[in-house]
């Protein structure tokens, strides 16, 4: 048995569910479960017909919320221990205010309340301007590297954290 499996809770996805799959397949050699929530077109037919051996796919015939969703996918992975990490099958050529796509803070705040976590003790730590204004519009500090000399993208970040965020993570 595995340690580590991946899920994936993906519905009405088909134009971004290639590339959500070909990304997750890159991560390692963990089995992954595809939650297909009662899709109207072929989020679940795409990811099969790609012949990925590492895939379990699991539906649901009537459309539930995410976090039902989420729930039967994780009742259906056979690991002695979940984490929360989300893989949104968002396209990013189409923002909404529900999406997981950064910077909306939306992935953020569902763990602060899942977890029920203070903000003042959570920190966004990211590689990219989307990743620390996600932190930011969420009302958690955010830290991410300076990515170039003179590009100012960190500006009003909680850099001086960093170090000591890292220190903590590696511990």
């Amino acid at each position: 048995m595995s340690n580590d499996s991946i899920l994936i809770v993906a519905r009405n996805a088909a134009s971004t569910i290639d590339r959500a799959m070909r990304s997750v397949f890159r991560q390692g050699n963990y089995p992954i479960v595809l939650m297909g929530d009662d899709s109207s077109d072929d989020t679940v037919a795409r990811p099969k017909a790609m012949g990925m051996e590492r895939l379990r796919v699991v539906t649901v015939a009537v459309h539930s919320q995410l976090g039902a969703a989420r729930q039967l996918g994780l009742e259906s992975i056979d690991t002695e221990f979940f984490d929360d990490i989300c893989i949104a099958a968002d396209d990013p050529a189409r923002p909404s205010s529900d999406t997981y796509q950064k910077p909306s803070p939306r992935f953020e705040l569902e763990m602060i309340k899942n977890y029920e976590l203070e903000k003042t003790a959570c920190y966004m730590i990211g590689d990219s301007l989307s990743d620390v204004v996600a932190g930011l519009n969420a009302g958690i500090r955010s830290v991410g590297p300076h990515a170039g000399e003179g590009d100012g993208l960190f500006h009003g970040t909680d850099a001086e954290a960093f170090g000591s965020v890292v220190a903590w993570a590696f511990e």
